[in-house]
């Protein structure tokens, strides 16, 4: 199963999960199956974290195939599980500690004084210190819990940042507000309003995590950092081969050259080409004020010209805006999927920031004891001692997913738009067991007893009993 979700092979993974499984009863249209934990959950039995699981392969992958099989049945009620466990009030905390953290951050960067920032003694002064103590006090905090999350994820801490590029650069902007405390002690205030205005720019982009998980924000988001990393980077790097080498060219037929302003120096030349990128070269051809004419080679700086117009602004400048249009487009077709994938990414990182006897408490709060698959089962030794019949009877079970689902399989055709209809039966049709049922219906189960009145009932009020 996790190799098969390595590769985003979901029709695989799928078959291998149900084979696994382990149907608990049948009641007309739907029935009750228990999805073992093991391998499949990014936490263990004992609250460790599995970094070589189902889960984690699947929310950190990037191939389509993984977002088919986020959005099964078995993957999507596990996150939703972990959703309403704790992740969903962990979030809503730290988006308070957040908001909270950069207001005091405005706070302390708009009331800073042109001179002296230690010998205010004003009320405005006063206010400015306590918004700066809390600013370095929350930094500190920060960076103390990314420290047991380096200890606890090891060299995988460094691969999770590439995709939450938002919470990286605030960690950047905590180190850099802690730089400016030695820099202040020093009368260095140069250097620190270096690293502030560096600073402040990278801790408000720490709001755009809590983004990603909305449905109608999360897209939006998700085409910041596809463009940025796959359209602007090619064309920037192509872009400053094609403008050095003009720059050079340009700098030359002017140098020496009085009543030039664009192209005096060879970093004014490289300015000037970064603006007529944009179209903006009114110096250069403005009637009777031409610098063109002005060269020592008029005619060899015209035919220069339109080589530039035709490289930059013409050729490069539409395909960045045509890859944009296209990286838009591909990211709204599956806008729904995108920020599923988002929303679990934001779950997992919750998940990493919580102890293992909290995780532990999290697991058994969704988890209930069902059959172990044969492939979990270990063969006894005639040299051991034979178990006892209890610890007999606990080998056979493991933590697993109850849920109830259609007792038949539907396949039409996927539909046209952002989501496909297997998300619509994870949604409409698949729910997880509520707790007050899941130990009744484990006992009837064992003891092989008749599903009780007060069971069918709940299970009449299933979507899926409706199919």
């Amino acid at each position: 199963m996790e190799l098969a979700c390595e590769e985003g092979r979901s029709e695989i993974f799928e078959a291998m999960l149900d084979d696994s499984s382990d149907t608990a009863w049948e009641f007309g249209p739907v029935k009750c199956v228990t999805y073992p934990l093991d391998g499949v959950d990014s936490i263990k039995g004992d609250g460790g974290l599995d970094l070589n699981s189902v889960l984690w392969r699947t929310v950190f992958g990037g191939e389509d195939g993984h977002l088919d099989i986020l959005e099964s049945g078995v993957i999507y009620l596990l996150l939703k599980e972990k959703w309403k466990e704790f992740a969903k009030q962990k979030l809503r905390i730290r988006f308070i500690l957040a908001l909270f953290y950069l207001t005091m951050l405005s706070v302390a960067v708009y009331l800073r004084p042109e001179g002296d920032l230690l010998s205010g003694t004003t009320v405005t002064d006063i206010v400015r210190y306590i918004a700066e103590v809390i600013v370095l006090i929350g930094s500190t905090i920060y960076l103390g819990f990314e420290y047991f999350n380096i200890r606890a994820l090891k060299s995988r801490y460094w691969r999770l940042q590439i995709y939450i590029p938002a919470k990286s650069t605030f960690l950047v902007s905590c180190v850099l507000f802690l730089f400016c405390l030695p820099f202040r002690l020093l009368s260095l205030r140069s250097v620190e309003d270096i690293l502030t205005t560096l600073a402040v720019p990278m801790a408000w982009c720490y709001l755009l995590l809590f983004y990603r998980g909305r449905e109608e924000l999360g897209p939006f988001v998700t085409t910041i950092y596809k463009m940025a990393l796959g359209d602007l980077l090619p064309f920037s790097l192509i872009w400053i081969v094609i403008i050095s080498i003009l720059c050079s060219v340009f700098y030359y037929p002017y140098k020496d050259m009085e009543g030039i302003q664009s192209f005096d120096t060879f970093y004014g030349s490289w300015m000037y080409l970064f603006h007529m990128t944009f179209e903006d070269f009114e110096t250069l051809i403005s009637g009777e004020d031409d610098e063109i004419e002005l060269s020592r080679l008029p005619v060899l700086t015209k035919i220069l010209f339109v080589i530039f117009m035709v490289l930059i602004p013409i050729l490069l400048m539409n395909m960045l805006i045509a890859k944009m249009a296209q990286t838009y487009q591909t990211i709204e077709h599956r806008a729904w999927r995108e920020s599923l994938r988002q929303w679990a990414r934001i779950i997992m990182v919750l998940e990493h920031s919580c102890s293992k006897a909290e995780l532990q408490k999290y697991r058994k709060a969704y988890a209930v004891p069902g059959a172990k698959p044969k492939y979990l089962l270990k063969g006894t030794s005639t040299n051991q001692p034979s178990p006892s019949k209890a610890d007999a009877e606990d080998s056979e079970y493991c933590d697993s997913l109850m849920i109830v689902k259609p007792n038949f399989r539907v396949q039409p055709q996927k539909p046209h738009g952002d989501s496909s209809i297997r998300t619509r039966l994870s949604l409409q049709n698949w729910t997880v067991v509520p707790k007050a049922t899941r130990k009744q219906l484990i006992e009837q189960k064992r003891h092989g007893a008749k599903i009780e009145e007060t069971t069918v009932n709940w299970i009449d009020s299933l979507p899926g009993s409706g199919l």
